[in-house]
């Protein structure tokens, strides 16, 4: 910590110079400085071996790469920025999957593997043990035992597995960031547009960017930005009821649109939009945006937008080998053994027809229970909850009929989906790491294993959600992509619903989260239809009927 402190002080000064005399070659000299700085974080964040630790270096790091930036942007490279950008997303989650890719590179054995797993797993379940405690001290003391007990195995056992399987450490430590020229080159193969922040509470920057142009630019007023941030949550809060509430929603998402879009930006030559956010703009549908004073042009009229932790880790996500043996899982508890969550009547309905659509499997009521859930999660392409879930003050939690999964149990609960549906409330919502991102159960279904995730950013209305997430389904079912599927499905909801109904509190909650492509599992074919099925077997039985009696009457 002195060292990191001492090269943040040694840059710092050069841009105290840079300030004073405005010379190129002192930014130059700030910027190599925080790149020894970087690496020094990582060589220290490598050696912590407990999430909660390399979350206290992520929190350090973060006013360096702010910093970075800056130098970056008094320098007019975007390219340097971008590395830095990327550098304070998500890299834990990056770092994870690093890690699972480096078992199957090193060609671990299956015993080791698992072991590793279940050596992590349970210091997550021994830290969320300690954490809930009663103020009993002979407890804590226990349970900061167990905690420590923990650590100290899982140390050990990695220690043995880089002296036995060096390849297996080496790959590990190799992070796979992308440079600014890889992401434009996805940019161009996906025809897309990327918009990427990186704010705290005084100053902000971004780089929107696509195969053809790129814009590095300043946010503009920052403790503002946070103000009109918090003003648009409390809005969307609620149903527009009067006049004046949907007039006074539009002047204000139009405000903070102008904040975050700068003018040079042109979003018509775009269709289609990934957002990587920061800091409090985790809690922005940007699809809710106005782009035009004094209409209701919301940017989803206009545009496709998607949401990724950071581009480095959809990309490596993506490349992540997955084969569940099935295709498609429901759960909908339907009613609960807590008492304060209300029955879900909808939910029923709502995964047997997308059951059906995709020839799937289904569980509800005492089935729909935790345990099933965490057996087979990793059997199947798609799972969808219809349920209640919440983030509150503690640990985010999902319910299931007689109990709940938390955050760190869903840590230790792997599963190989393409496409994960959170249709429940709040599941964006989560506590905010400085450096990391939102320790939401989206984030936590991506790290034990989805390419992708729809979750929702409040306390959505369960018809209207309902409503989108089955044309959501209907569009995938056509062989549109996932971001394009719900895209259309909130387009839809605008044009078949006025009034109150319209208001972005109904539509705009379920967000898109990671990989946009095409699902990679098809839906049943026609013929697995009930009734069709039944007609086919009536048809076939017929027509043998008919052959005997013809062969009969020879």
């Amino acid at each position: 910590l002195r060292l990191l402190g001492y090269l943040t002080d040694k840059a710092n000064a050069w841009i105290s110079y840079y300030e004073h005399t405005p010379e190129k070659a002192h930014l130059l000299r700030a910027l190599e400085t925080f790149t020894l700085a970087d690496q020094l974080v990582d060589i220290i964040r490598f050696e912590s071996t407990t999430f909660q630790s390399k979350l206290f270096w992520r929190e350090q790091s973060a006013s360096l790469y702010m910093k970075a930036v800056k130098t970056c942007y008094r320098l007019g490279q975007p390219e340097e920025a971008f590395h830095f950008l990327e550098k304070n997303k998500a890299l834990l989650l990056l770092e994870d999957l690093t890690q699972e890719k480096a078992k199957e590179h090193a060609q671990l054995p299956f015993s080791l593997s698992e072991r590793e797993f279940v050596l992590r797993r349970d210091i997550h379940l021994a830290e969320e043990a300690l954490t809930g405690s009663a103020p009993n001290p002979s407890l804590t003391d226990s349970l900061r035992e167990v905690v420590y007990d923990s650590k100290r195995t899982y140390e050990q056992f990695i220690d043995s597995l880089e002296t036995s399987f060096p390849s297996y450490h080496a790959y590990k430590q190799s992070l796979p960031l992308l440079s600014f020229d890889t992401a434009q080159a996805i940019l161009q193969r996906d025809n897309s547009s990327l918009i990427h922040y990186l704010l705290d509470d005084e100053e902000g920057y971004g780089i929107f960017m696509n195969a053809q142009r790129q814009h590095f630019f300043q946010l503009p007023n920052v403790p503002e930005v946070h103000q009109l941030i918090t003003a648009l949550r409390t809005a969307l809060s609620r149903p527009f009821y009067s006049v004046e509430d949907r007039e006074s929603y539009h002047e204000l998402a139009h405000k903070l649109y102008t904040r975050l879009f700068p003018e040079d930006i042109l979003l018509s030559e775009t269709k289609k939009l990934t957002v990587i956010p920061d800091h409090r703009l985790h809690q922005v549908p940007f699809e809710t945006l106005v782009s035009s004073s004094g209409s209701d042009d919301y940017l989803v009229r206009q545009l496709e937008i998607n949401y990724a932790y950071s581009l480095s880790f959809r990309t490596e996500n993506e490349k992540r080998h997955r084969s569940p043996a099935n295709r498609f899982i429901g759960f909908a508890p339907i009613r609960f053994a807590d008492t304060t969550l209300t029955d879900l009547s909808r939910s029923r309905e709502e995964v047997a027809q997308i059951s059906d659509w995709f020839a799937g499997d289904y569980r509800y009521e005492d089935q729909a229970n935790k345990e099933n859930f965490m057996r087979s999660a990793k059997d199947y392409h798609m799972l969808h909850l219809s349920t209640h879930a919440n983030a509150g003050t503690s640990s985010p939690w999902i319910a299931f009929r007689a109990d709940k999964l938390s955050l760190e149990e869903l840590y230790a609960t792997p599963n190989e989906a393409d496409l994960v549906v959170l249709s429940a409330c709040n599941t964006s919502v989560g506590e905010l790491k400085v450096g990391e991102g939102v320790m939401s159960l989206a984030r936590g279904f991506m790290r034990s294993g989805a390419r992708s995730v729809v979750s929702t950013l409040w306390s959505a209305n369960e018809k209207s959600t309902n409503t989108i997430l089955m044309d959501f389904y209907s569009n995938l079912k056509e062989g549109e992509t996932k971001s394009a599927a719900l895209h259309h499905a909130k387009q839809s909801y605008l044009e078949n619903h006025s009034g109150v109904e319209a208001s972005p509190y109904y539509w705009a909650a379920p967000v898109l989260i990671g990989n946009t492509d095409v699902l990679k599992v098809r839906p049943a074919p026609k013929w697995m239809n009930p009734f069709l099925f039944l007609l086919l077997v009536s048809f076939v039985v017929g027509l043998i009927f008919l052959v005997k009696r013809m062969r009969h009457h020879d």
